[in-house]
């Protein structure tokens, strides 16, 4: 099947479960909230005027002449100073780590009001680093806890196209459908077991709500959360459709293009999510994750290993702690003498650095040893992937690139390049090639 793969996935294989009735349904969770997740718009018609002169900002939340309401929450006739005073009552018990266990773990019973409480202040453009950071990191360990995500992510109207998914990869199937007027990919993950299905349900959550954080034109948008009907019994995260597919589908109909706009665009992705107070880490930057827009950009994708760095234990179930591919990731990764691995900056930028030679050559690190054991053997004894034989400087790969992509395989994390000096590389660099980028559809 010869089609863009979406949120990195490669073709689909392998027959699961994936249907909203065998998860624990969102709102059978939640029933306590007679209103909850009843909104469906997307973020681009989130301001809307309506009969009684109120602006809708965003589903669960509203701004009228009677003051602020946010869905559940008693918080009509607030100012903007009153809101400031909610945001740095909570911001000063998030940043005591003993106050912020006690917080979550008294709103677990009732999330939906303090969930959607934490996107409504995280929607502010005027945070400070420190005050997103600690939202951030709260909204997504109540949602891994408690399935659950704000109302304001969930969309409505969505038809599905096609009988069969149209990608899918180890964890999730991609589907196409239509939302108005747009094309969009709709994510399903896949449930093999019946023990799997509130798990299942934590990690779309966990995904979604750090993805709604994320804006930046190197970054795949998030457009929310697609609760299934009777068409389509599927739970569902939703972005973009995006014709010109992954990377390596571009690159294979169009080999002529230079690699270094595209890498270029994706250290621009990876910088910001790394720019936060808490960085993101990515975890998962291969080929099939890197998406081409319309306008022959790269942008990242494939989100489902999203963490905070450092904050690996409110994942909860650590032992579950899933890794990318193995030929992209780290040794520190594989290697860890008992202790649970832990991705980093550091991990993104060796990754990213596989990555540089997977576009180049069109082939996975490690291309000449073969699948199993021998990867993380030849990975954690301090092997580097080979150099390809041809020459690859039409591509953008000479001496330069190459002694800088070495650096990124560092067995040392502390020794790789910040990202950065690779920035600065690849922007200098993208000024020599001069040509268009060419697509073929």
């Amino acid at each position: 099947m010869d089609t863009p793969s979406h949120f990195g996935m490669g073709k689909g294989r392998d027959n699961a479960v994936t249907g909203t009735n065998n998860l624990p349904s969102h709102d059978a969770l939640n029933n306590s909230n007679d209103q909850s997740h009843n909104h469906a718009v997307m973020s681009s018609e989130n301001q809307e005027f309506t009969a009684d002169g109120t602006v809708n900002r965003a589903p669960g939340m509203k701004l009228s002449n009677d003051g602020l309401e946010i869905q559940g929450l008693d918080l009509q006739n607030l100012v903007a100073e009153d809101v400031q005073t909610i945001l740095s009552g909570i911001v000063d018990i998030l940043n005591d780590p003993d106050q912020q266990d006690t917080f979550l773990t008294a709103n677990c019973a009732n999330p939906l009001p303090t969930l959607n409480l934490l996107q409504v202040l995280l929607d502010r453009g005027d945070l400070l680093p420190s005050h997103r950071s600690a939202l951030m990191l709260a909204l997504t360990r109540l949602a891994k806890l408690t399935a659950c995500y704000p109302d304001s992510l969930i969309l409505s109207g969505i038809q599905r196209i096609g009988e069969n998914p149209v990608a899918g990869g180890g964890h999730a199937d991609i589907w196409k459908g239509n939302l108005n007027t747009s094309c969009v990919a709709m994510k399903v993950l896949r449930i093999f077991k019946h023990s799997g299905r509130e798990k299942a349900l934590k990690d779309l959550c966990h995904e979604a709500v750090i993805w709604r954080q994320l804006k930046h034109p190197n970054i795949l948008p998030f457009l929310g959360v697609f609760k299934g009907d009777g068409s389509f019994d599927h739970l569902c995260l939703i972005s973009p459709w995006m014709d010109g597919g992954n990377v390596i589908e571009y690159l294979k109909r169009n080999p002529d293009v230079h690699r270094l706009p595209l890498l270029t665009d994706v250290l621009n992705g990876l910088a910001y999510l790394h720019s936060f107070q808490t960085p993101v880490i990515h975890g998962n930057l291969i080929g099939v994750n890197i998406l081409v827009t319309p306008s022959q950009n790269a942008c990242i994708g494939g989100f489902g290993q999203l963490r905070f760095q450092d904050y690996l234990d409110y994942l909860e179930d650590t032992s579950d702690n899933r890794i990318g591919p193995l030929r992209w990731q780290a040794p520190e990764l594989l290697f860890t003498h008992g202790e649970t691995a832990q991705p980093s900056t550091e991990t993104d930028v060796y990754s990213f650095g596989c990555l540089c030679l997977e576009l180049m050559t069109g082939k996975p690190p490690f291309s000449e040893i073969r699948p199993g054991g021998a990867v993380i053997r030849a990975i954690v004894n301090r092997k580097k992937p080979k150099r390809p034989s041809e020459d690859l400087r039409d591509r953008g790969l000479d001496d330069n690139l190459w002694s800088l992509m070495t650096e990124c395989w560092d067995y040392d994390p502390k020794r790789r390049p910040e990202i950065g000096t690779l920035l600065e590389f690849f922007e200098n660099r993208k000024e020599l090639t001069s040509e268009p980028k060419i697509f073929r559809g």
